[in-house]
């Protein structure tokens, strides 16, 4: 494959057991707690991997799946505020070194990566049931924004598809994730509690 293409794309170790796919409320809450970010660097040294997905980059730009209308037309509106964190989102991303990893296909306009890197749901597995309960999520917010859930499916599947922990401050998702696979979505804080006792 093409190194300039993929150049941010890895493949998981599935014998590493400090694998975790960070999703946008948890880069948030680094940007919101400074001193984190120097702890979970320090992980590195430690052999911790962190992960995104492409939607993370979406996400981080200000357009969320909450912001795609029914005809799939995101609506952005950022504020100082958020123009201000996206900067430490950046320096979130090269300080943790987080690489992405392949996701599932969404049907959503203009969400295709021809890298090789984007696969097909398997509906039928125990991902792709949890997936599906995830997508339906909500039914009030999805009534308004049919895309509400698209992301927050999206990363929930590749952090399980790949083996590693999702760490989200979501509550609902995190349940949902280990109502199937359980312990393996955990918060911000619980991830920067674990470090520092790894580091200890």
């Amino acid at each position: 494959m093409d190194e300039i293409i993929l150049h941010d794309f890895e493949e998981p170790n599935p014998d590493c057991q400090f694998n975790y796919l960070l999703d946008t409320a948890a880069v948030n809450r680094f940007a919101e707690h400074r001193d984190w970010i120097d702890i979970a660097e320090k992980s590195l040294e430690l052999g911790f991997h962190y992960y995104k997905t492409a939607n993370q980059d979406y996400e981080l730009s200000g357009r969320g799946a909450k912001t795609y209308d029914a005809n799939c037309i995101p609506h952005v509106k950022i504020t100082d505020n958020f123009r201000a964190k996206m900067i430490a989102f950046d320096e979130i991303l090269k300080r943790l070194k987080v690489k992405r990893l392949s996701s599932i296909a969404s049907l959503m306009k203009g969400h295709w990566l021809l890298d090789g890197t984007y696969r097909i749901l398997d509906d039928k597995s125990k991902v792709g049931e949890m997936t599906k309960e995830i997508f339906q999520f909500d039914e009030k917010t999805r009534a308004e924004k049919p895309f509400a859930q698209h992301y927050d499916a999206m990363s929930a599947e590749a952090a399980m598809y790949h083996g590693c922990t999702l760490v989200s401050d979501d509550k609902n998702l995190r349940n949902i994730v280990n109502k199937y696979f359980p312990e393996r979505a955990i918060p911000t804080k619980d991830l920067i509690d674990y470090i520092q006792a790894q580091l200890r």
